[in-house]
């Protein structure tokens, strides 16, 4: 039942996230709903990134003294599910509330491929750090990088760290 209420909490707040996101996002034809992509990728890497921390932080322990790979591959599969879930309960109140030009799947789909990326490193910083540490970067990381790449540079070292 604790992980039912955990998961439960995770939906609520995606749930509350796309909404807010979905209603503050404004679209026009002068800029495409642009705004609200960049509120989604920084939020939804974000929550998921954090709660994929659970995955391998309490378990660390089991990681190092099992079989790495076999561990991390277990969790990551097991996790599957809320990954696919999550992004649906999102994509439902954000995509409902903003006027995009772009279809539920597509934007699905870009979603997907990013959260599969950020969980990984989640996981990453969940098995190499303490809680706190871990937390922060999976805070810090996604907000640096997408500031970064969405300003607009003439230092040729931060375009370089955009493009990347």
């Amino acid at each position: 039942m604790r992980e039912a209420k955990i998961q439960a909490t995770d939906y609520l707040i995606l749930l509350l996230v796309g909404a807010c996101l979905g209603s503050i996002a404004k679209t026009g034809k002068e800029n495409f709903g642009a705004i609200g992509y960049t509120y989604t990728i920084i939020a939804v890497p974000l929550l998921c990134k954090i709660a994929a921390l659970r995955s391998f932080s309490l378990n660390k322990l089991q990681y190092w003294r099992e079989s790495a790979l076999a561990y991390f591959l277990e969790k990551d599969t097991v996790n599957h599910f809320n990954t696919v879930i999550k992004l649906v309960v999102y994509l439902s109140m954000f995509f409902f509330l903003t006027n995009l030009r772009s279809l539920f799947a597509e934007n699905y789909i870009a979603l997907l491929c990013l959260v599969y990326c950020v969980t990984g490193t989640g996981y990453a910083f969940a098995i190499f750090f303490q809680p706190g540490p871990a937390q922060l970067w999976s805070v810090l990381v996604p907000i640096v990088l997408t500031l970064v790449a969405t300003r607009t540079q003439d230092n040729e070292v931060l375009k370089k760290i955009s493009n990347l």
